[in-house]
C-alpha cells in the first residue's frame, strides 16, 4: 500500500502545580532608624501570588503606640505594606499571619493548605526615634565681670551630630553691655560658648538656635534660652557717704565711735588696712560688713582723754574693688559726718539770785522772803545745768544752756541754802560743782510799814 502523506504528534498532559507559595523575605524599604509618621516593608514571595491585603499581617510593636497597618500595593512576587508609626519612640516591624487568602495562580494557598502554615515572623524591623535631642545651657563662669571672658557649656543630649557654630548663638544684651561670642568644642555631648571683649554696663546671657544638633532618626534640637545672665559692670564703685553710726550724735564722750560707710555697689577686699583716721593716737581700726555697707569702728589709745575731732578717710593704698573687679578710685564720699570728742567741761560759775528775787535789805545780801527764787549764771552751750541745795538737795528744773547762760526758777524752803550748780554738756561730761552761794530764804517781813 501507499504510505500516508500526514505526520501526526500525540501529545499528554503535563504535571499539574501542587507546590504551595511561601514568603521569601519581608524588609524594609525605607531608611533606619528613622522618625517618618509611615514606613513601608517589602514583601517578597517565592512565586507570583493574589490575595494580599492589610488583613494578612499583624503588627509586632515595642514602645510605639497607634501605629496601624495602611493599605497594600503590589502584584506577582513583591508587595509593599504601609505601616503608620503612631506615636513615641521604639520599634515596629510586622508578621504574615497565614489565613489561605493568599494562592498562587494554581490555587494553592500559602504554606499550603491548611491556615498558620504560611506564617512567616522573621522579617525586618523599623527603629522608630521621634525624640529630638536636647540642649541646656550651663550657669555662665562670672555672675560679675567687666571685660570677660565669661563662658557657658552647652550640653547636648541624644545628638548623634553637633554643628553649633557662632552665628547659631544670640547675646541677650541689656543696657549698653556688649561682646564678642566664639564656639568651641568637638564631639556630640558639650560645646563652650565664650564670650569676650565685654563692655559697658548691663547684663548679657545667649539663647542657642534651634537645628544645632541632630539624630540619626532625622530629628533636630529645638532651641535652647535664654540662658542665666551675668552682671557687667564697667563703672567704678565710689563712697557714698561716711556718717556716724555709734554713738549717732555728734558730740561725745565715747571711748569707742563706729562710722557707717556706704559704697554705691557692692565691693570687697574692705579691711582694717584700707582705711585711716585722724584725731586720736595710737587708735585701733575695726571693720565689719558686706556687700555696700561696712561700719568702722575707732578705739582705744588717747580716745579716752581726747578733745579733739575724729574723721575717718582711705588709705593711699587701699585696694577695693568692687565684684566685677573695678577699682575704688574716688575715695571723697558724697556726704561726710564726724565725731568731735569732748572729754572735759568746766564748772558753770557760781549762781546769783536775780535783783528780783533779792527781796533783803540790800539788792545783794542774798536774802530772799520769796520761796521760788531765780537763780542765773554762766554755762557751755548745750549744757544742762542743775542746781543742788545744801538743804534741799537736787532742784528742779534744769535748764539748757543758751546764749552761754543759765536761768532757772526753782523752790526752796524757807532755811539758809548753799546753792551749787553743775552741768552735762553735749558729749555727756559732768562738771564738778561750781562755788556756792549762801542763800537765805526768811519769810517773815521785818521791814518797816
Amino acid at each position: 500500500s501507499e504510505a500516508s502523506p500526514y505526520t501526526f504528534t500525540v501529545r499528554g498532559e503535563g504535571t499539574a502545580d501542587t507546590d504551595p507559595p511561601d514568603v521569601s523575605s519581608i524588609v524594609r524599604a525605607n531608611t533606619n532608624p528613622t522618625n517618618a509618621a509611615t514606613v513601608n516593608f517589602t514583601v517578597t514571595f517565592d512565586e507570583s501570588v493574589t490575595g494580599v491585603d492589610a488583613s494578612d499581617f499583624s503588627l509586632d510593636i515595642s514602645g510605639v503606640s497607634g501605629a496601624s497597618i495602611g493599605t497594600v500595593t503590589g502584584s506577582g512576587t513583591t508587595w509593599n505594606v504601609p505601616v503608620n508609626t503612631g506615636a513615641g519612640d521604639g520599634t515596629v516591624s510586622i508578621d504574615l499571619v497565614d489565613d489561605d487568602s493568599i494562592a498562587d495562580g494554581a490555587a494553592n494557598p500559602l504554606g499550603g493548605a491548611g491556615a498558620g502554615n504560611g506564617n512567616y515572623t522573621a522579617g525586618e524591623a523599623y527603629t522608630i526615634d521621634k525624640t529630638t535631642p536636647t540642649i541646656s545651657i550651663g550657669a555662665p563662669s562670672a555672675t560679675d565681670t567687666n571685660t570677660g571672658p565669661v563662658t557657658y557649656t552647652v550640653t547636648y543630649t541624644g545628638a548623634d551630630a553637633v554643628t553649633l557654630a557662632n552665628g547659631n548663638v544670640t547675646l541677650n544684651t541689656t543696657g549698653n553691655a556688649n561682646g564678642t561670642v566664639n564656639v568651641t568644642g568637638s564631639g556630640t555631648a558639650t560645646r563652650t560658648v565664650t564670650i569676650s571683649s565685654i563692655t559697658g554696663d548691663g547684663t548679657l546671657g545667649i539663647t542657642i538656635a534651634a537645628g544645632t544638633a541632630s539624630d540619626n532618626a532625622g530629628n533636630t534640637a529645638l532651641g535652647a534660652g535664654p540662658s542665666t545672665t551675668f552682671n557687667v559692670d564697667n563703672t567704678a564703685p565710689t563712697v557714698t557717704s561716711i556718717s556716724r553710726d555709734t554713738p549717732p550724735v555728734e558730740n561725745t564722750n565715747a571711748d569707742t565711735v563706729t562710722f557707717e560707710v556706704v559704697f554705691s555697689e557692692s565691693v570687697t577686699n574692705v579691711g582694717t588696712a584700707d582705711f585711716s583716721v585722724s584725731g586720736p593716737t595710737g587708735a585701733s581700726i575695726g571693720v565689719t560688713g558686706s556687700g555696700t555697707t561696712y561700719d568702722v569702728t575707732i578705739s582705744g589709745g588717747d580716745m579716752a582723754n581726747l578733745n579733739a575731732t575724729v574723721d575717718l578717710g582711705f588709705e593711699g593704698g587701699q585696694d577695693i574693688a568692687d565684684t566685677a573687679g573695678n577699682d575704688l578710685t574716688n575715695t571723697t564720699p558724697g556726704t561726710e559726718e564726724t565725731y568731735t570728742l569732748d572729754n572735759t567741761v568746766a564748772a558753770p560759775s557760781t549762781p546769783d539770785l536775780t535783783d528780783a528775787s533779792d527781796t533783803g535789805t540790800l539788792p545783794t545780801d542774798n536774802i530772799t522772803m520769796d520761796t521760788t527764787p531765780q537763780f542765773t549764771g554762766t554755762c557751755e552751750n548745750g549744757a544742762t545745768v542743775t542746781l543742788t541745795s545744801s538743804v534741799d538737795s537736787a532742784l528742779t528744773p534744769t535748764d539748757v544752756c543758751s546764749g552761754g547762760s543759765y536761768d532757772i526758777t526753782t523752790t526752796l524752803t524757807e532755811n539758809v541754802h548753799n546753792v551749787t550748780a553743775v552741768q552735762v554738756d553735749v558729749a555727756g561730761n559732768t562738771s564738778s560743782a561750781s562755788g556756792p552761794l549762801s542763800v537765805t530764804v526768811d519769810t517773815t517781813d521785818t521791814r518797816s510799814v
